[in-house]
């Protein structure tokens, strides 16, 4: 949609069309609810003159960088996987400390009960 004017308000419905080859008749689908909406006054032009004064620190365009739905699949799956290895060497670590300490009990009791 182009050329809306500002502070105006406007419905809009919408639908389907299927536009058939063979030169037959395009088909139309079933029209939405109208969706009424309503246009905002334009943004004023920032002028040379109109600059904050020195020592106002003011948040650039760079600062306002919102994190798409990619960036946090991401975030959430180096996540995950930082937590897998954790679990996973922790349980290595459980496992060969519980067999440790059972081999060398099992080798003591071993070595004091041989057959004369």
């Amino acid at each position: 949609m182009s050329q809306l004017q500002h502070k105006s308000e406007y419905l809009v419905r919408v639908c389907a069309v299927r536009q058939c080859s063979g030169g037959s008749a395009d088909l139309t689908g079933a029209y939405s609810p109208g969706v009424a909406f309503r246009t905002l006054e334009p943004k004023p032009l920032v002028t040379a003159s109109a600059t904050p004064a020195a020592g106002v620190v003011g948040r650039s365009a760079a600062s306002e960088h919102r994190l798409t739905d990619q960036h946090w699949a991401i975030i959430i799956l180096s996540g995950f996987a930082i937590f897998a290895v954790i679990v996973a060497f922790t349980a290595q670590q459980i496992i060969t400390y519980t067999n440790s300490g059972s081999s060398s009990s099992n080798a003591d009791g071993n070595n004091g009960s041989s057959a004369t």
